[in-house]
């Protein structure tokens, strides 16, 4: 389960975001589950993605932020939503 923390303005900070900060930033170090997924979705014609939240952050802030309304131009969400369709 993920360690939160107030910064003290009423918001909570997640842990694991400057654990990955350190990891991907400084150490350039990328979790096994991302590669698990690339290689479940390699010509898996089975499953779509439906949802990539930080690739949409990315390009379609604003679009995002009017389903998610609480996401903030910083944020670096991880969720990954796919769907079975065979």
């Amino acid at each position: 389960m993920p360690i939160f923390w107030s910064d003290g303005i009423g918001s909570r900070r997640n842990h694991a975001v400057d654990v990955a900060i350190e990891w991907l930033v400084n150490q350039i170090r990328f979790w096994n589950e991302q590669y698990l997924l690339e290689a479940f979705l390699c010509h898996n014609r089975d499953w779509k993605i439906i949802g990539a939240l930080n690739y949409l952050q990315h390009n379609y802030h604003e679009l995002l932020k009017a389903k998610c309304p609480t996401i903030q131009p910083l944020t670096e969400p991880g969720s990954f939503y796919i769907q079975k369709v065979a």
